[in-house]
């Protein structure tokens, strides 16, 4: 019979193992991240095609841009819930074989204070085993859960309902212009004139952006107001005035065309290769698309393209 002390330790190491327990879930996701992104192309397909109007046009890409979004954050979550399976059945594993290895132990307690001392000594070793496959487990738990806390569905529903029901600023996708002859000038003074052209004249807020965007136009295009992406980052689409099709980013920031006409800002440029009106727009982008404050203390948080401490990541 078991004595009191060693009964507990297997109820403590029995209640560490079922900490693990049940069964894989899905993933709750309803189509598959590709499959979304299959829908996408053929709405933008049918959207970009002659037979419509400008704005059902402009309002189908927008759509189809946010479903996109919402497809790669999918992707996201996949990946994130595939972890955390994997993590919970290497927990479950490893409290399983200590668990078994205190059920299996052959060696008695012999009554003497020398056995007693060894059984204790086993039975604490396996505690303290269990504890830290829990503890680990729990660090790794709070690593996904805040990964999870930046996925961006809610920011991406936001962009979807300003988007399609009444924009705040933007213009008609039949109105962008594509002209690639732009005067020459410094990335700081273009980022400092779309700030003030946006209304952002505090200092330190000023400073957050102009900081936080030299690193991104770097990365985006190395500060040429001219480029075109190499490859389309939405469906092709039909080849606009430059020659390439709505899919391809332009200009500074690398902005798409239907991208540019959404967060378009009054007053500035309809030509996407205008640095100004370019970095405008983008700025107006990651604010809607990604929570970034108008002070832009957050932005390099929330825009990894911004941050030059991070690699670099497509925004």
């Amino acid at each position: 019979m078991i004595s009191a002390g060693p009964a507990h330790a297997l109820e403590v190491l029995h209640r560490g193992h079922k900490l693990f327990a049940g069964d894989d879930v899905s993933t709750g996701l309803g189509h598959a991240p590709q499959d979304v992104q299959y829908r996408v192309h053929r709405l933008v397909q049918s959207a970009t095609a002659n037979n419509g109007t400008p704005l059902a046009a402009q309002r189908s890409v927008w759509m189809a841009d946010a479903l996109r979004r919402l497809s790669d954050t999918d992707a996201a979550l996949a990946t994130l819930l595939a972890d955390a399976r994997a993590a919970r059945r290497l927990g479950q594993r490893a409290t399983r074989r200590v668990l078994a290895e205190a059920l299996d132990d052959a060696q008695p307690a012999a009554d003497t204070p020398l056995g007693q001392r060894e059984a204790m000594r086993r039975m604490a070793a396996r505690l303290h085993s269990q504890h830290r496959h829990i503890r680990l487990s729990r660090g790794h738990a709070r690593l996904l859960a805040r990964r999870m806390r930046r996925l961006a569905y809610l920011r991406c529903r936001h962009a979807l309902r300003s988007n399609v029901e009444s924009p705040a600023m933007g213009i008609a996708l039949s109105r962008v212009r594509y002209e690639k002859s732009v005067a020459p000038g410094h990335v700081r003074k273009r980022i400092a004139d779309a700030l003030d052209r946006i209304g952002i004249t505090d200092s330190l807020a000023r400073r957050n952006w102009i900081g936080g965007y030299e690193t991104l136009i770097a990365r985006e295009s190395g500060g040429r107001p001219s480029v075109v992406a190499a490859e389309a980052a939405t469906a092709p689409g039909p080849a606009q005035p430059d020659g390439h099709g709505l899919g391809y980013a332009r200009g500074i920031t690398q902005t798409i065309p239907a991208t540019f006409a959404s967060y378009h800002q009054p007053g500035t440029s309809t030509n996407i290769y205008d640095p100004v009106a370019n970095i405008c727009a983008s700025i107006n982008y990651v604010m809607h698309r990604y929570g970034v404050n108008p002070d832009g203390s957050n932005l390099i948080a929330l825009v990894q393209q911004a941050d030059m401490h991070r690699p670099p990541k497509g925004y």
